[in-house]
């Protein structure tokens, strides 16, 4: 028999009763003293629980020999015997916890491994399952766009709206152009290649540039935006042109051109300004306020949507910009504090829309959709509200194969002029839907600021109608036979100086040229 704790043949055995195991009597209620349990079983012991082992006269010899002959080949100081044996048991206990501690720290080791390497497991799957529902909200961010940042226009706000807008129609009601003989000269062309707008004037040195073409409105005052590549493939140049023949030119504007979706001009307390909206194909839609005073580019925002149209009115809420995206939602944002924005309309049309005009009192907006076969008519301060349709074969009775190229309403405040394939038709808004004032014409055409001049181009020729009051009717006022082949015209604007009277601009474009006529 061998003590479990020393492994030495015990010299007073004893049993203990949980593990069935034999100990050195003085080691295990030593053991028992500090610990009041079994070091096998880890069970309660007492020392009144041990049983003491009872050795034959051969067994009791052989254990006496075996210590004698130890201690005496050892020792041969008697009175460090007991000191010694005592010593000695403490080596045991001490060594028999270690081997415990030991065995105990490897299974908790191995365990520990193992957890990690389940950690590892568990976090490499959060970090897909994050990544995965990022990439889900960034949808979800896309799918309700503005609506998640930008509160609802308040009644405050709504009140001023209407309130300035009608001190604005009522302060510009007479406020009209006065008519003025018409002679056309063509006076410039330009040339388009690769559907990019190229000036091609023999006085220009730097012929080579791209170029698009923009309306504005400003206090009743009609200007035509132009942008182009500079020198510097990353920056643009603005050149900005009233009916009065003054020109704006800005250089090397930050924002590469291939970007940009829509540019307008405004003024604010005596400083103009560019807003400029970009939609990049790697970020989201953007829009910039330049400062044409000091040429500095602020007030950048982001979007979820294409932004078609940004607006700022003189005189109805003039310390916001108005905006549409393609989805049909109008917003405001605070020129001076980009913290205030808010939302007009946020509940998005089922279908895109590509093109939106404001109506002269800041109140009236209308969006053509994206089939081109739809004009819808909005009251900003009843958004909720049903709109108003003019539809290709219904409101507008054209041809069902017909398509709205444009329309725009007229400074009069009554009447919105639509652009079809191969009509020019004017609407009174202030009758039944679908009523007609204005036409209709033959051709491609469009009218002044004023509403009271109508050019429409058809067969070569290019005729000006004007209205007279007092007949309440149009009549032709002269017509000019383009001597060249221009048939393939698809576009004309018309601009009309409201200072002088005199200057009537009419520009005929296609897919490869803009032919500009001016009256004298």
């Amino acid at each position: 028999m061998f003590c479990a704790i020393s492994g030495k043949v015990p010299q007073n055995a004893v049993l203990s009763p949980s593990s069935k195991c034999i100990f050195e009597k003085s080691l295990i209620e030593e053991y028992i003293q500090q610990e009041g349990k079994d070091p096998i079983s880890n069970q309660p012991l007492k020392i009144d629980d041990l049983i003491s082992i009872n050795s034959t006269s051969q067994q009791f010899a052989l254990t006496n020999s075996l210590n004698s002959s130890t201690l005496n080949s050892n020792y041969s100081i008697p009175n460090l015997l007991s000191t010694l044996q005592n010593e000695w048991d403490a080596i045991m206990l001490e060594n028999f916890k270690l081997r415990k501690q030991l065995d105990s720290f490897s299974k908790q080791l191995s365990i520990a491994l193992y957890e990690r390497d389940a950690s590892k497991s568990v976090a490499a799957n959060l970090l897909e399952e994050r990544d995965r529902l990022a990439k889900e909200l960034e949808k979800l961010t896309l799918a309700i766009g503005n609506e998640i940042s930008i509160p609802m226009i308040n009644d405050e706000v709504n009140e001023n709206m209407i309130s300035q807008s009608k001190n604005y129609a009522l302060s510009t009601r007479k406020k009209t152009s006065s008519n003025s003989k018409l002679n056309l000269l063509k006076i410039e062309t330009w040339e388009k290649t690769n559907n990019i707008i190229i000036t091609n004037n023999n006085n220009n040195n730097n012929a080579d540039k791209n170029q698009i073409i923009f309306s504005n409105l400003i206090d009743l005052e009609q200007y035509f935006i132009t942008i182009s590549n500079s020198a510097n493939d990353n920056t643009l140049n603005v050149e900005i042109i009233h009916a009065s023949e003054e020109t704006i030119n800005i250089k090397d504007i930050p924002i590469n051109i291939s970007s940009v979706t829509y540019v307008s001009y405004i003024e604010i307390n005596n400083e103009n300004f560019l807003i400029i909206c970009t939609n990049n194909l790697d970020n989201k839609p953007q829009i910039f306020k330049y400062s044409i005073n000091n040429g500095l580019l602020d007030m950048k925002y982001k979007f979820q949507e294409k932004i078609i149209f940004a607006t700022h009115h003189c005189s109805v809420l003039s310390d916001y910009l108005l905006w549409v995206n393609n989805q049909g939602q109008i917003g405001l944002i605070n020129l001076n504090d980009s913290k205030h924005q808010y939302l007009i309309k946020d509940s998005k049309e089922i279908e895109s829309i590509n093109f939106a005009e404001i109506h002269k009192d800041g109140l009236l907006i209308g969006f053509l959709n994206e089939k081109k076969d739809e004009i819808k008519i909005y009251n900003l301060s009843q958004c909720n509200d049903p709109p108003t349709i003019f539809k290709i074969g219904q409101e507008i009775d054209v041809d069902a194969e017909e398509k709205i190229e444009e329309f725009q309403f007229s400074s009069n405040g009554y009447w919105m002029i639509v652009n079809t394939t191969s009509q020019i038709i004017g609407y009174d808004l202030r009758k039944d839907t679908g009523t007609i004032a204005v036409g209709p014409f033959q051709g491609i055409g469009n009218c002044d600021l004023s509403g009271k001049i109508i050019v429409s181009f058809t067969n070569s020729k290019l005729t000006i109608y004007t209205y007279k009051k007092n007949l309440k009717n149009w009549s032709e006022n002269a017509s000019f036979e383009i001597s060249e082949d221009e048939n393939s015209y698809n576009r004309l604007d018309v601009l009309y100086s409201n200072n002088t009277g005199k200057n009537l601009k009419i520009l005929m474009s296609n897919e490869n040229q803009i032919d500009t006529y001016i009256s004298r």
